[in-house]
């Protein structure tokens, strides 16, 4: 007998004897049907999707800068930088004594 022989003994064996015992066919199934529906229902749900735009924030620090340098060497070009990326809708920024921080 090869292994192939003996596959199709095994199959035949169970669907025989899913035809013999079809209460505990029946049962098998409810229960599956069951745990599906107790799975299915403990899924997490997103009925509201996130509207809300991505935002990140850019900070620069250079204690040795006045806030001038600040602006004109680092926020304006990377103002400039971030302008240029596609989907960007707002860039705001905030410059102080040696720290630059932008918001895109």
């Amino acid at each position: 007998m090869t292994p192939n022989e003996s596959e199709h003994g095994l199959i035949d064996r169970i669907i025989k004897g899913s035809f013999t015992h079809r209460a505990v066919v029946v049962m098998l199934v409810a229960l599956g049907l069951a745990f599906g529906i107790a799975a299915y229902q403990q899924m997490p749900r997103n009925v509201y999707p996130d509207i809300t735009i991505p935002i990140f924030t850019i900070d620069i620090d250079n204690s040795a800068m006045a806030a001038e340098e600040v602006e004109t060497m680092i926020t304006r070009p990377m103002e400039s930088a971030m302008n240029g990326l596609p989907g960007v809708c707002r860039i705001r920024s905030q410059t102080t004594q040696g720290m630059s921080s932008v918001i895109v």
